[in-house]
């Protein structure tokens, strides 16, 4: 679309949503949710190969991957034991919220899922799907292998 002096532009933004399969972990819902609390507990979960950077604080993280580009991540909402939510806080041009959802299985055992929800314009949603979703399975498939 044209801009033109005295004429406003919206630009469409869509929601984008991508979820990890449900990962099973043999470790109580309250480590996990404890771990994951802090940000400090990602860099295990996405392999060094994919970081371009990777600065962070118990509650705030930078991260950018290949792919992906730069964005800060604070600490949006917890449940205790059930989920995380992080998000952006609107920094343009993604609006993201990325958390897990936990549930106890039993006292030993926790299922995990992994998501991202995504405001962007047509354009960017398209661009980052694959990033998006690859991210969230390899970091699903890394938390199998938390023992």
């Amino acid at each position: 679309m044209e801009e033109r002096p005295g004429f406003v532009v919206e630009r469409m933004l869509i929601m984008k949503h991508f979820e990890s399969r449900s990962v099973t972990v043999p470790r109580p819902a309250d480590v996990i949710y404890d771990k994951f609390s802090d940000f400090n507990n990602f860099r295990g979960l996405i392999p060094d190969e994919r970081i371009e950077k990777f600065e962070c604080t118990e509650t705030s993280c930078t991260i950018s991957a290949k792919g992906i580009p730069d964005f800060t991540l604070d600490v949006m909402e917890k449940i205790p034991w059930r989920r995380i939510v992080y998000n952006t806080h609107g920094q343009k041009p993604l609006d993201i919220r990325f958390g897990f959802d936990i549930k106890s299985l039993d006292v030993n055992s926790t299922e995990i899922k992994i998501f991202i929800d995504a405001d962007v314009n047509g354009l960017t949603g398209t661009m980052l799907s694959r990033p998006f979703q690859n991210l969230i399975d390899m970091m699903a498939d890394n938390l199998e292998r938390i023992k």
